[in-house]
């Protein structure tokens, strides 16, 4: 994998763990991006456009954290 794709949020997250298994990207649009957008355009009280930019936003900073783990755990797992 490329040291670039490691700064693009949810790259590590598809090429080490939903690659394998293609048929997890329909549950992760099912289970947390569908009904997170949902609540947020149905209630935030913001335009769809404003809620669904936010929520791209704070889903990219948020599961860079969790990739940072999965960075961390997987290098330490190696060694």
């Amino acid at each position: 994998m490329r040291t670039l794709a490691l700064f693009v949020p949810v790259a590590y997250l598809a090429h080490t763990r939903l690659r394998r298994a293609p048929q997890l990207w329909g549950l992760l649009v099912l289970t947390e991006w569908l009904p997170a957008g949902l609540v947020l355009v149905l209630l935030g009280g913001r335009s769809p456009l404003d809620a669904l930019v936010g929520f791209g936003l704070a889903y990219g900073a948020f599961t860079s954290e969790f990739e940072i783990g999965y960075l961390a755990n997987d290098l330490l797992a190696f060694r």
